[in-house]
């Protein structure tokens, strides 16, 4: 009777049918969760209507998503039924938006949205976590999207970073073999997690990211990724981290240096614009580094991308290489 009615009301315009349907899947979810069956029909109903952005709205009015957040934590060890639990809380978090609060001002300033907010307090956080350490593929790739969910809103973000072992546990999930929009999503949630000024552990993040094995996984993404995007957010990442002098060393000793020679040359014109600084900037804080100096000096490769950089028609990138230039001639007369 579930499946006829799903199906009716997905090829219907009678919303009196959604509404019965609608009553029927939440009072399942809810109430009936003892029976494995009913309870596996009613996620596969809600993953039917979640795939129609029309019923977005009356699902999350309906309060959905705190009930299928609760199925989903009672679920943790069923694969199937738990990738269809997730895969509909992805696409209603994605429909969500910023909410602002009425307020007579018109610049009133938008706030995290308060459904989100609400399934951090109800364990959306241990539900992730359980979601991106699952082998299965499935289970997996969807626990990304809903970790990348939260924490590009800054959403439950101060609790995902500080979990023991995350970073490390998504840099190991980094594969040149992997969907690409997997990898593109993985690197983006790192870049999230590292932000130190929005919470007081992203520094323990920082670095875990900047441990070499997961350095590895990053700059395999920027060295033979032809994704555009994964380009883009592992050159951004290790960026961020060469902010860091421990990092410096296997920086230069790594086949990076190369690979940004390599992808200065063949950089589109749209992507100077985003590649060209993010690459400046760490070839201008290796030039911070005294002891990384004399190193710089002697490798031809750093003199092709200081080269590229000078001659790179984005400000930004241009005015970087200039100072790298003058702090490394400060730094070891090698360059002169």
């Amino acid at each position: 009777m579930v499946n006829s009615l799903a199906h009716l009301a997905l090829h219907s315009d009678n919303f009196k049918l959604w509404d019965t349907a609608s009553e029927l899947l939440l009072d399942m979810a809810m109430r009936q969760r003892s029976d494995a069956v009913l309870v596996s029909v009613c996620a596969a109903m809600a993953k039917q209507f979640a795939l129609r952005t029309e019923y977005h709205q009356q699902i999350i009015d309906l309060v959905f998503l705190p009930a299928l957040l609760d199925v989903a934590r009672q679920s943790v060890s069923e694969l199937e039924l738990l990738r269809a639990l997730i895969e509909s809380l992805v696409r209603l978090c994605t429909f969500l938006t910023a909410y602002q609060p009425p307020a007579a001002e018109e610049n009133a300033i938008e706030v995290a949205n308060p459904q989100m907010v609400q399934l951090v307090e109800l364990g959306v956080v241990d539900v992730i976590l359980a979601c991106v350490r699952q082998d299965d593929q499935g289970v997996f790739s969807w626990g990304i999207g809903f970790l990348h969910e939260f924490v590009s809103r800054i959403v439950g973000k101060a609790q995902l970073t500080a979990s023991p072992g995350l970073v490390c546990w998504l840099c190991r999930r980094l594969a040149t073999d992997m969907y690409a929009y997997t990898n593109q999503l993985i690197l983006r949630s790192l870049w999230c997690l590292c932000m130190t000024r929005e919470t007081a552990a992203a520094p323990a993040a920082l670095a875990e990211v900047t441990q070499p094995e997961n350095l590895r996984r990053m700059l395999a993404m920027f060295v033979s990724d032809d994704d555009s995007e994964a380009h883009y957010w592992s050159v951004v990442l290790i960026s961020r981290v060469s902010v860091l002098a421990s990092t410096h060393w296997w920086i230069i000793h790594s086949p990076l240096p190369q690979a940004m020679a390599g992808v200065a040359e063949a950089l589109m014109p749209d992507s100077h614009l985003t590649l060209m600084p993010e690459m400046a900037g760490i070839i201008l804080r290796l030039c911070h580094s005294i002891d990384m100096a004399p190193m710089m000096a002697n490798c031809p490769t750093i003199a092709t991308i200081y080269v590229r950089l000078l001659a790179a028609d984005v400000e930004s990138a241009h005015l970087s290489a200039i100072m790298a230039v003058i702090n490394a001639t400060a730094m070891s007369c090698g360059f002169l």
